[in-house]
């Protein structure tokens, strides 16, 4: 838990000055004594792999700050607290969750050998196993199907790529063959990884979530990669070598405004945050490397 004295915006920002933090005791109270009045902001650290309930709408909006000179990440939000003199300000509780799920994983653990024998399509010869892990092998059948409704069957709005295609995508190296439609078909797939790994990605009717995001990748990747060629709902190395998407290109700056699909740009840098650490603007969906006390 940190406090800090309010600038009086009630925001937690620059100008507002730290006070002092603490760990909860073990029934997880905590106290800050001998405050002059005035206004503070109370704020608490999140462990990877825990949300926020409580509070939960913007009392005091909170992302980050120094902290004795070093930068500390903080759940969204947190209380202001108007003290005044001998006042004693109680019932500022938090509350928080286990997210379930074994924790995301970045495109990096995805495409190294202890992360590949996870999907490589063959079942029982994974070397690493408990609750950081996986439980089962994640691609049996030799392909995944990105954005799949559950059937196993690439339909509309679904890109299916074989697992071929998949590893070589996922290792980093190779993205100057394919420009920013293998940066972002990289990101997807290690989205995909962590959602068929059980790990939560919110709900794709939710704008900001994991699981929107991964809608607008698969919806960029057939509106600007796939033709037809491959098959309709087909992704492939050789799709994304002859469009050759540029950085420098509409389609990665700034999207399709007629069809809504945002730009590859912000698509890759949201689902990017959640592979390395299992949020997206500061809100939690899977356990991750991305908050601590």
């Amino acid at each position: 838990m940190s406090l800090f004295l309010d600038d009086g915006d009630g925001v937690l920002d620059a100008g507002d000055t730290f006070i002092d933090s603490m760990q909860t005791d073990a029934n997880g109270d905590y106290e800050f004594t001998d405050l002059a009045p005035g206004q503070y902001i109370v704020v608490e650290g999140l462990k990877s792999g825990w949300a926020q309930t409580a509070p939960n709408d913007a009392d005091a909006d909170s992302e980050s700050a120094d902290v004795d000179g070093g930068a500390m990440d903080f759940a969204e939000f947190g209380f202001v607290i108007d003290l005044s003199a001998g006042e004693d300000n109680g019932d500022n509780d938090f509350g928080n969750f286990l997210v379930p799920g074994p924790g995301v994983r970045t495109p990096g653990f995805w495409g190294q050998k202890n992360g590949l024998q996870f999907w490589d399509g063959i079942v029982g010869n994974e070397t690493k196993n408990g609750p950081d892990f996986p439980e089962d092998e994640l691609a049996p059948n030799g392909y995944i199907i990105l954005g799949d409704d559950g059937d196993g069957i690439a339909e509309t709005g679904e890109l299916k790529i074989s697992l071929a295609d998949a590893h070589t995508i996922i290792k980093a190296s190779n993205k100057d063959k394919g420009g920013q439609a293998f940066v972002l078909a990289r990101d997807a797939i290690a989205t995909w990884l962590n959602f068929l790994a059980e790990n939560p990605g919110g709900d794709p009717g939710d704008e900001g979530s994991p699981a929107y995001y991964m809608d607008e990748a698969v919806d960029w990747l057939i509106t600007y990669v796939n033709d037809g060629q491959s098959g309709a709902n087909a992704l492939t190395l050789d799709d994304m070598r002859a469009h050759n998407i540029k950085t420098t290109s509409n389609a990665w700056k700034v999207g399709t405004s007629d069809d809504g699909i945002e730009a590859g740009s912000v698509i890759h840098s949201q689902l990017d945050e959640y592979n390395n650490t299992g949020a997206i603007d500061g809100v939690v969906y899977a356990k991750g490397e991305g908050f601590f006390i």
